[in-house]
């Protein structure tokens, strides 16, 4: 079983995804209550997909590496979770933390798929656009073949239907120096990501990305870039990068995390199908 240390990391963790789903939420004017929703790659506790659970959603969560229920663990954690939501922030549901606990399982609160996300479709309760949300936090950038994945949650997305991704576009080997996969070619790149399964992240930059989004049937709402990379690093940088980084606007190439909001278009792209 984790430390106290280690739960109460784990607590604020858990609690501030859930309350970054649920602003995103409120600000779009997307009400929880008998939606159908999917988050991506939940990690080590399924915390937030509890707390939207509880709100009245209909939650699936897709992993291929989904993590086993520990009954050490997990029963303690979503108890302390809904004691920190239930005393910071009384308005919030806490009602399928609080079975969880109790019950020891998830079962029948949240659909678990131990799936990649090209892999999710009817026989998983999902069938054709019938999302009206997806969640990911730190995600997609960790996908093998980004444009599948992106391709199959426009399939899964009712029109529109919202995603909300908090993606992370630095190299996962060293986060002090998070653009050296810039300097890499494509045969090394492609290499790593297959050897690691995506663990280490992904080159693309934000751009891409909402390339992908678009080219798949999606709309993009809004972008927030919410970290950069420092000054005399990038600097650096531009003098060893590959030449196809260097065409980008400076502010792309410099971002190192973002959030999307999308939206899934009325005309389904022939891309998606």
């Amino acid at each position: 079983m984790a430390t106290v240390p280690d739960l109460n990391s784990a607590v604020a963790y858990a609690a501030s995804v859930a309350l970054g789903y649920l602003s995103h939420c409120e600000r779009a004017g997307l009400s929880l209550s008998g939606r159908r929703v999917l988050e991506l790659g939940p990690g080590p506790d399924l915390g937030p997909a509890l707390v939207l659970a509880g709100s009245g959603a209909e939650v699936h969560v897709a992993d291929p590496y989904l993590h086993a229920w520990d009954p050490e663990w997990h029963p303690p954690l979503y108890a302390a979770l809904a004691e920190h939501l239930e005393r910071e922030h009384p308005q919030l549901p806490t009602s399928a933390l609080r079975d969880a606990a109790r019950r020891e399982d998830t079962k029948g609160l949240v659909r678990a798929h131990r799936l990649p996300v090209w892999r999710l479709g009817r026989a998983q309760g999902l069938p054709d656009a019938s999302l009206d949300l997806c969640l990911s936090n730190a995600v997609l950038e960790h996908l093998t073949d980004v444009p599948a994945g992106i391709r199959r949650l426009a399939r899964l997305t009712r029109p529109d239907g919202l995603g909300l991704h908090q993606v992370d576009f630095r190299d996962h080997r060293d986060f002090e120096r998070p653009l050296e996969h810039l300097t890499d070619s494509w045969l090394q790149q492609r290499w790593r990501s297959l050897r690691h399964r995506g663990a280490l992240g992904h080159p693309w930059r934000s751009v891409h990305y909402a390339r992908a989004f678009e080219q798949a049937g999606f709309r993009i709402d809004q972008f927030d870039a919410n970290l950069h990379a420092a000054p005399d690093y990038l600097r650096d940088l531009l003098g060893r990068c590959r030449r196809q980084w260097l065409t980008l606007p400076r502010p792309a190439l410099s971002t190192l995390s973002g959030h999307f909001v999308v939206r899934r278009r009325a005309t389904r792209s022939a891309s998606a199908s």
